[in-house]
């Protein structure tokens, strides 16, 4: 079993040829490594920082051009809220900072509290290619709603990487991915 710790994505994409050669006909492996890349690398002994995990992760669910958008508009959420935002959750007190740089005759702020939590609790949704966020109606009272609008509907048009118990699941049932294996295409 390794025991190394990834600080960036630059880092562990380095050493990718090197654990596809160690591990890439192990099936059950394979099965893991397609619903979570990371729980598939912390199972054969890899760890990452915190830092390298969230960029890690980000790479995987968004790509390198919507990961940077994405880090982008929670840098900026962060900027103007004081509060981070992990994973698709928007922190409460992240909510009440928004809410209070609305104008006085925002339609949003006049809302009561209870509908406000639902508005920005409630995922949008994909129809198709079309992303139905409720907040995206309140979107043009305040930058900060535009942005969240905007990191919601890319967070809605990449699905999650899989939970431990969505894995777990891939993990029983042996025959679902019978035969594949992994190996390093370099395509240029």
């Amino acid at each position: 079993m390794e025991n190394k710790v990834f600080s960036s994505l630059n880092e562990l994409q380095r050493e990718i040829p090197r654990i596809l050669e160690k591990h890439g006909s192990d099936q059950s492996l394979a099965a893991l490594a397609l619903a979570n890349p990371l729980l598939a690398l912390r199972q054969i002994g890899y760890s990452f920082t915190p830092e390298a995990e969230q960029d890690i992760a980000d790479h995987i669910r968004f790509g390198k051009a919507n990961a940077a958008k994405v880090n982008e508009l929670k840098a900026s959420l962060h900027a103007s809220t004081g509060h981070v935002i992990t994973g698709d959750e928007v922190p409460v007190a992240a909510i009440e900072k928004i809410l209070k740089q609305l104008p006085e005759k925002s339609k949003l702020k006049k809302l009561d509290a209870h509908k406000v939590q639902e508005l920005f609790r409630t995922r949008p949704l994909l129809a198709g290619t079309k992303v139905n966020d409720p907040l995206e109606t309140y979107a043009a009272e305040h930058p900060t709603v535009q942005q969240l609008v905007a990191l919601r509907k890319l967070q809605a048009t990449h699905a999650p990487l899989g939970s431990r118990e969505g894995v777990e699941k891939i993990q029983k049932d042996t025959n679902l991915l019978k035969g594949i294996r992994f190996r390093l295409s370099r395509k240029k």
